[in-house]
């Protein structure tokens, strides 16, 4: 098991910033090397490859540290290795490519970030992956809140860096309880979000691992707004009465 890798075309280390790689598009995938309270080159592991990348050029072979903070697979070995161009995905300036290891190949523990919120185990493809709680029984937040003391008395405020998936976690709320359909690219996007609480993922780390498909989505979305406690309210089932484990079909998903 190992973390992806990332080759930045023509960087050497020093150029290497959370800044730059914020510019380079990977500022929602690495959000916790750049963020965090530790030094940022602490959760990342570096390579200067020369006239050796993915695509013959220098550059700089990126890689996340995994919770285990072991580096695997750290360089360019390409009978090893599968690359792809990400340049698609990512700003136009930006030239980025992205691979992982046969001998190590990714797992979502690999890609758990430190910290991860607590939430339900959901299997994803061939893996069970932790979808974060954000809305307690689809209504109250369940992420990290500031104590602010306002006029006397205690306000409890949503962290500002959690706003974007507070809001994905209403619009999953909308569509499994009110809302009828919605475009696929809206689910897609949606289900990511949420994910990339707990995980560093983006487009090619949810393809490699077939996380997502046009079933289990509903399994992301209902987890994000804690379906279990919501089926025991809905039930009336107080906490240790037999409660219903299995949940409801949710609002389809229009392609």
């Amino acid at each position: 098991m190992g973390a992806p890798l990332y080759f930045l075309r023509g960087e050497t280390p020093p150029s290497v910033t959370p800044q730059l790689l914020r510019n380079l598009g990977l500022g929602d995938v690495l959000a916790d090397c750049l963020d965090g309270p530790r030094e940022w080159d602490q959760r990342i592991a570096l390579r200067h490859v020369v006239n050796r990348g993915p695509d013959g050029s220098q550059g700089v072979i990126l890689q996340a540290l995994p919770v285990s903070g072991e580096a695997r697979g750290l360089g360019h070995f390409p009978d090893r290795q599968t690359w792809v161009d990400l340049q698609g995905g990512l700003p136009d300036d930006a030239d980025v490519w992205w691979g992982w290891n046969h001998d190590h190949p990714v797992t979502p523990e690999d890609l758990r970030r430190p910290g991860a919120l607590p939430g339900h185990d959901v299997r994803l493809g061939e893996h069970v992956w932790t979808v974060p709680i954000i809305r307690r029984g689809g209504i109250r937040p369940a992420l990290p809140q500031t104590l602010v003391r306002r006029n006397g008395r205690l306000e409890l405020r949503l962290r500002k860096e959690f706003d974007h998936v507070w809001a994905a976690a209403g619009r999953a709320w909308d569509l499994l309880t009110t809302v009828p359909t919605a475009e696929w690219e809206e689910v897609y996007d949606l289900c990511r979000t949420i994910l990339q609480v707990n995980y560093r993922v983006g487009d090619p780390e949810l393809e490699l691992l077939a996380a997502l498909d046009t079933d289990n989505f509903r399994e992301v979305l209902q987890a994000a707004c804690d379906w279990p406690l919501v089926e025991t309210l809905l039930t009336g089932n107080l906490p240790g009465e037999d409660a219903p484990t299995d949940p409801p079909e949710a609002a389809p998903a229009a392609a």
